[in-house]
């Protein structure tokens, strides 16, 4: 294993401290003092100083977020040749996943995994994103596709989400879009009358506009609380994927899924302090840039083949699949909504919206003929029901990821 160590315990966070003072202290050193340059007066990667960068996880060993962010951190110190290395700290040991801003701008972690609905007014344009994902809604696996290429342009392209990350002293890596998530419950919830009232943990808006629809009561849980909420009774539902149903347990307690094609997660990424980044020389922010997409890719990979596993395994397990057709027609209307009116939904700090959207638009479309033409995927529109489940056992082996990875990459810098 190639990056420095993996620790549970925030009991040494005042040594993490200093390790981060050390290391941007480091790279500043070699950006002054280095005497190559990358172009016009930057320093390389030769001139550079070993430094260890301080990483916090939000999620636990053996997930995926765990899994993608563990090849990222081997490419990036393989390609670094060693002056790149970590210090990772999982399943928020380091900080709680809702501070993880204040964490980058104090100092006490390099860099760290986000999710905008968690920020709440911090990140408005961040959380847009997960609008701007109704707009490829409609088929998996090329929700996530499509929609991690149109997020990650969204996210390195847009200035007013870098402004929104720079008064926490971050720079984004990138992000990604996970696929439409879906309603696991203890009980099954099959009618309006059923959905009634029924506590419901969401990550936010616009999950809670769906889930308010249907008159469920939304409730904010955090990750890792939401399987003791759901065997103590606290929450009767969680919006989630195979890969936290599985992983957490949630399947153990909550015995229903309704796949109701719920707005994807999208706008997720990766930041990293913003002293650390700008100390770093020019081909390192690249290296750092190509494999923070290649950890995009990664991570999509790892959600196709977890699908594929609760497909093959979730109701030998226990697990009812519940026909939700009477749900559908509620949830469509609350997502057509959304579409109508995506350009309103747009906070103050996004100047022209518009744009935004149609840029969006045109990713989505460019990568969907990609995935089709050049992949050779046939585009999958079906994504309720029988349909999302067997979509869910195709798409882990349906195309090159290879190919996708590396195309995804090169967009990121320009290729």
């Amino acid at each position: 294993m190639l990056y420095a160590s993996t620790n549970s315990s925030p009991g040494i966070g005042k040594r993490i401290i200093a390790a981060a003072v050390v290391a941007a202290s480091a790279i500043t050193l070699a950006a002054c003092t280095g005497s190559g340059t990358t172009n016009a007066d930057g320093p390389t990667l030769k001139d550079m100083e070993p430094v260890t960068l301080t990483y916090s996880e939000a999620f636990g060993e053996g997930s995926l977020s765990q899994k993608a962010t563990a090849n990222f951190m081997e490419a990036v110190t393989e390609r670094t040749e060693g002056k790149v290395t970590f210090d990772v700290y999982l399943s928020g040991s380091l900080h709680p996943v809702t501070e993880g801003l204040a964490a980058v701008q104090s100092g006490l972690t390099d860099m760290t995994n986000y999710i905008p609905g968690y920020f709440g007014d911090s990140l408005p344009g961040g959380q847009w994103a997960n609008a701007l994902a109704t707009l490829q809604w409609g088929g998996y696996p090329q929700d996530m596709l499509s929609g991690t290429a149109a997020s990650q342009e969204f996210t390195l392209s847009t200035p007013e989400l870098s402004a929104e990350l720079e008064k926490w002293n971050a720079v984004p890596l990138g992000s990604y879009t996970g696929p439409s998530l879906f309603l696991l419950c203890t009980k099954p919830i099959e009618t309006l009358a059923d959905a009634q009232g029924v506590q419901t943990r969401t990550a936010g808006w616009p999950f809670s506009d769906d889930i308010e629809a249907l008159g469920m009561t939304n409730v904010f849980t955090p990750d890792l609380e939401i399987f003791e909420a759901l065997q103590r009774g606290v929450i009767d539902c969680a919006v989630t994927a195979p890969s936290v149903a599985m992983g957490a347990g949630l399947w153990d307690v909550a015995t229903y899924v309704h796949p109701l094609p719920l707005p994807n997660s999208a706008g997720s990424g990766y930041m990293v302090s913003k002293d650390v980044w700008e100390a770093f020389p020019e081909e390192v922010r690249t290296i750092f840039r190509e494999e923070a997409t290649g950890l995009a890719g990664d991570y999509l990979r790892g959600y196709a083949e977890v699908n594929a596993r609760w497909a093959t395994e979730s109701e030998a397990h226990g697990v009812t699949w519940v026909d939700t057709s009477e749900l559908l027609p509620t949830i469509e209307k609350a997502h057509q909504a959304r579409i109508e009116n995506i350009a309103g939904l747009a906070p103050d700090t996004i100047k022209d919206p518009e744009s935004v959207i149609e840029r969006y638009k045109a990713t989505v479309d460019e990568w969907d003929a990609y995935l089709n033409d050049d992949l050779g995927y046939v585009l999958n529109k079906e994504p309720n029901g029988k349909e999302l489940k067997q979509a869910y056992l195709d798409a882990a082996e349906s195309f090159s990821w290879d190919d996708y990875r590396e195309r995804l990459a090169a967009a990121a810098v320009g290729g």
